[in-house]
């Protein structure tokens, strides 16, 4: 009797050591992965900080601009426009890169951000130009023309564009 229970200790004994050697493989993976999402979204903060810092202080009076038919738009203009919407870009991106390498299952929220933080770039002809040099894929181009920003113009961004019209004209009237 002594030697039948020895023997059932030592199996339940065999089948716990693998129960937690699966259970260390499992949370290995897990920790590789937020690891993953982790670095991801520091390499995308870091992006987007990059992208602000050349757009200037003031990136929306450039983009005013773009709304603005009289405008002349200058070469520093584009700089800071190209450098404002590879911030945006980078903002969609990133959700995109957290969510994968997480193996989170967000596809749909992903897609949420990535369109809502490109918004301000496909509502101007120029952004939307923009982004077709952009590489990205065939889901992400697709969901942006099917978005309602894709056939927007800047007198649908309301009292933005008003604000940043009064704030320049302030400025302008300022010199």
């Amino acid at each position: 009797m002594l030697e039948k229970f020895s023997h059932g200790i030592q199996i339940l004994s065999g089948v716990v050591l693998i129960v937690g050697v699966v259970l260390v493989l499992l949370q290995m993976e897990q920790t590789e992965r937020l690891t993953r999402a982790q670095l991801s979204s520091e390499f995308f903060d870091a992006q987007i900080a990059q992208a602000a810092s050349a757009a200037g202080q003031e990136p929306m009076t450039s983009f005013a601009k773009l709304c603005d038919p009289g405008a002349q738009i200058s070469l520093k203009d584009s700089l800071v426009l190209h450098n404002l919407f590879l911030q945006r870009f980078y903002i969609g991106l990133k959700g995109y890169a957290v969510q994968e390498e997480g193996g989170f299952d967000t596809e749909d929220i992903a897609m949420r951000v990535f369109i809502g933080s490109l918004g301000l770039v496909i509502v101007t002809p120029q952004g939307r130009s923009w982004l077709e040099s952009v590489p990205m894929s065939q889901e992400q181009r697709e969901a942006l023309k099917s978005s309602p920003y894709y056939e927007s113009t800047c007198d649908d961004l309301g009292p933005v564009t008003t604000l940043i019209r009064a704030d320049r004209s302030e400025k302008a009237g300022d010199r």
